[in-house]
C-alpha cells in the first residue's frame, strides 16, 4: 500500500486538520460529480470505496459513505432493502 501511495503522490497519512478539510472537501467534489453522471447513486459502500479508489481519490469507505449520505440521502434510503 506504501508504494501504491508513493507512486499517486500521496502522503503515507493525513494529520493536520488543514488537510483534512482539504481531503473532505475534494471528496465531497468528486461524490457531486459522479452522482451527476447519475449511475453512481446505486454503488453501495464497498463499491463506492473500489470506484473512488479506481478515480484516485483516497478515502474510507466510512468517510465515503458518510458524505455521500449527506449529498444522496434519498438514494441511500431507496437502496436499503424493505423486509
Amino acid at each position: 500500500m506504501q508504494m501504491i501511495r508513493r507512486d499517486m503522490g500521496l502522503p503515507q497519512r493525513i494529520q493536520s486538520v488543514i488537510f483534512i478539510e482539504e481531503a473532505t472537501v475534494q471528496l465531497t467534489a468528486a461524490l457531486e460529480k459522479e452522482l451527476d453522471k447519475g449511475y453512481m447513486g446505486s454503488y453501495g459502500r464497498d463499491y463506492l470505496f473500489q470506484h473512488l479508489r479506481a478515480e484516485g481519490i483516497p478515502t474510507t469507505k466510512t468517510c465515503a459513505f458518510a458524505i455521500l449520505n449527506q449529498l444522496d440521502s434519498e438514494g441511500i434510503q431507496k437502496r436499503q432493502p424493505t423486509f
